[in-house]
């Protein structure tokens, strides 16, 4: 089963796709958004995924994962986490800057940003902290 964030990064990446295509204005900005996107979706699901899944598997619905593996991932995601923090941050400053100039993909930008935002808060408000909290009851195994 895809995990929830694996499939809003697949959404983001529709619509930062969608707003490629139909944009006349400079694709550069779009693109290294789509670029720093790509990276930070993968560097998510490859870290913080699999450490949010020991919970599933403490709770009994999954199969318990291996334990150095597990370790291994919580001590990626402390290593990634300032490095997610700071794509979120340069793909908003990004796609503000876009918004200000306007043009006819205006509407598009303003759905990615608002989704972009949304989708960061949650990332920073709830599921990152859960991780932390599952890398530390992690450690004690």
């Amino acid at each position: 089963m895809d995990e929830p964030v694996t499939l809003e990064h697949g959404q983001l990446l529709t619509l930062l796709f969608t707003a490629t295509q139909e944009s006349h204005l400079n694709l550069g900005p779009l693109k290294e958004v789509a670029s720093i996107f790509s990276g930070h979706g993968d560097r998510e699901e490859e870290t913080m995924v699999p450490v949010l899944e020991f919970f599933r598997a403490i709770t009994g619905h999954e199969n318990f994962p291996d334990i150095d593996f597990l370790k291994a991932k919580a001590d990626e995601f402390r290593t990634e986490e300032p490095v997610m923090l700071r794509e979120h941050r340069e793909i908003m400053d990004i796609l503000g800057r876009m918004e200000k100039e306007g043009g006819a993909v205006q509407l598009v930008l303003e759905n990615l940003s608002a989704f972009m935002e949304r989708h960061s808060n949650m990332e920073e408000y709830y599921l990152y902290p859960l991780t932390f909290h599952a890398c530390s009851l992690i450690d004690s195994l």
